[in-house]
């Protein structure tokens, strides 16, 4: 699965990084022209933006493994696996990682470490360059939080699939086929998931990189990557909560609202939208638009565990450890096969002294993470407590 962030602008609204949960969209009319309103932000096409051949174009590193690592194996489903084999082998690529690094394929590959949208774009880009047949999945998940200096981040995920055509060119049921997921933290869990076409990718890739920009305060530089991404796509519900959040940041309430209800007629399942708008009643004094609007996303998040696992690292970062405990431990009582969870707990309780449970519940995350990385920074800080 991919990961993609979205962030907390201001102490309220959650900016939304690309593959977010999209699926039950209603067939919504709208004109994008009324929302992206280019006046405040002046200079905004001289920002350079990626283009969609540069985004998926491979450099002649890539180009040289796909021709003589890859395209020596003439069997479909064993060239598949080889290009499967080599990302995930940290032998061979030594493939790390990084949640913030939104590269275009050819820096991936140079790089070896990346988000999940730009590692899977990569190999997309490897798999067709492979003459491999692969589309783009965004998988259905609950709601869930990361930290990026100091803003939530709403996270996505998006995957690929592997076909293998038969003798006539053709995709038969019986044809075998390969999942590939980068999801960190739960490769074990299914989801479901439906086909998407490259230019919600696209959108996905811009629209991460303008939730950066607003993270920087750049907010020239966010509205041309959020331009681009929805003149792309301009039913991706992600890119229209960033818009609306850069209307509230620059004080243009009106554009806000319009935004985020356009967003929620599009998809009115995406919770973080309704949230968001409703921040939004509060900044404006329209309190009881938005205690109405709160508790009615409030109820419907209280079974998701990443709800209370963000909660628990607001608290964490007020200070008000025991509060941060116990929704941690909310957390885990609804899912305790996350190790960020159990990272959360040892953290609050180092804040107090309590280093016994510091321990434990590093352990704890220790032997819940799958990723080898995480497990060697979890080893270390319990080698620090030695």
């Amino acid at each position: 699965m991919l990961r993609l962030f979205d962030v907390f602008i201001t102490a309220f609204a959650v900016l939304c990084l690309s593959a977010c949960q999209n699926i039950h969209q209603s067939p919504v009319i709208i004109d994008i022209n009324t929302l992206l309103l280019e006046e405040p932000f002046s200079g905004y096409k001289e920002v350079v933006i990626e283009t969609p051949s540069q985004i998926f174009a491979l450099n002649a590193a890539a180009e040289t493994f796909v021709t003589k690592q890859l395209m020596p194996i003439d069997d479909q489903s064993e060239r598949m696996q080889a290009l499967v084999q080599y990302i995930f082998d940290r032998t061979d690529f030594n493939l790390l990682y990084k949640t913030h690094a939104n590269t275009v394929a050819s820096e991936t590959f140079e790089n070896r470490a990346a988000n999940c949208l730009s590692l899977t774009i990569m190999t997309y880009a490897l798999a067709s360059s492979a003459e491999l047949s692969v589309n783009f999945q965004e998988v259905v998940i609950p709601e869930y939080w990361t930290r990026q200096d100091g803003y939530s981040v709403l996270n996505g995920h998006i995957n690929l699939k592997f076909y293998q055509k038969n003798k006539l060119g053709k995709f038969t049921v019986a044809s075998p086929s390969i999942e590939v997921d980068f999801d960190p933290l739960s490769p074990k869990e299914h989801f479901p998931a439906r086909k998407i076409d490259k230019a919600r990718v696209i959108a996905m890739f811009y629209n991460n990189k303008a939730a950066e920009a607003l993270v920087d305060k750049n907010y020239v530089r966010a509205f041309a990557y959020l331009n681009a991404s929805l003149r792309t796509d301009d039913r991706f519900v992600s890119s229209l909560n960033n818009l609306g959040i850069l209307y509230r940041i620059i004080g243009n309430f009106v554009q806000a609202e319009t935004t985020y209800k356009t967003a929620i007629r599009i998809n009115r399942d995406y919770l973080q939208l309704q949230e968001n708008l409703a921040y939004l009643y509060a900044s404006q004094g329209r309190f009881a638009e938005h205690r109405k609007l709160l508790e009615k996303v409030e109820e419907k998040r209280k079974l998701n565990p990443y709800y209370h696992f963000n909660l628990g690292q607001q608290a964490n970062d007020k200070r008000k450890f025991q509060q941060a405990i116990k929704h941690f431990r909310e957390a885990v009582a609804l899912d305790d096969d996350k190790h960020e969870f159990y990272f959360g707990l040892a953290t609050a309780y180092a804040e107090m002294g309590d280093f016994t449970n510091t321990r434990r519940f590093l352990q704890k995350a220790e032997r819940t993470v799958k990723f080898d990385d995480w497990k060697s920074r979890y080893q270390g800080k319990l080698a620090l407590l030695d």
